[in-house]
């Protein structure tokens, strides 16, 4: 049913619910789990984990990568087949774009992400957006 499922990854705890629940179904439908990490397409090609702003480190492209690169061993290990992709853009498009380019038949994503607002429990500006444009079936998670 679900060949294919894409879960937008950003390291919130959202998006490791999400991942986690796309693990479980992966391994019920016997899914290709892909993971895709948006980095934001005005960052300079090489990240530093210096501040960049008065409030946020950034994570530096490596250990961005070194997670992803985890998240798909822990996959393996627990009998789901999976890997990831990295794409600088605006995480709306680029997510719309990748999943229809790559034939998703379920995107599981956050309902909310890094840029939430924790104290105020709405839906995330980019997964209603998705949930809204999505040629797919589309799990949020809470």
């Amino acid at each position: 049913m679900f060949k294919r499922i894409l879960v937008p990854y950003d390291s919130s705890n959202f998006s490791k619910k999400a991942l986690d629940t796309a693990i479980e179904i992966s391994k019920k439908f016997g899914s290709e789990l892909w993971f895709l990490t948006v980095l934001d397409k005005d960052l300079p090609s090489r990240l530093t984990s210096k501040v960049t702003d008065s409030e946020k480190p950034h994570k530096s492209l490596s250990s961005i990568e070194l997670e992803l690169r985890n998240k798909v061993i822990d996959c393996k290990e627990q009998g789901a087949n999976a890997d990831y992709e990295l794409i600088k853009g605006s995480p709306k498009e680029t997510i719309l774009r990748f999943a229809k380019g790559r034939k998703m038949d379920l995107i599981i994503m956050g309902s909310q992400g890094l840029h939430g607002i924790k104290k105020i429990k709405t839906l995330g500006s980019v997964s209603r957006a998705i949930s809204e444009k999505a040629q797919c079936p589309v799990l949020l998670v809470h």
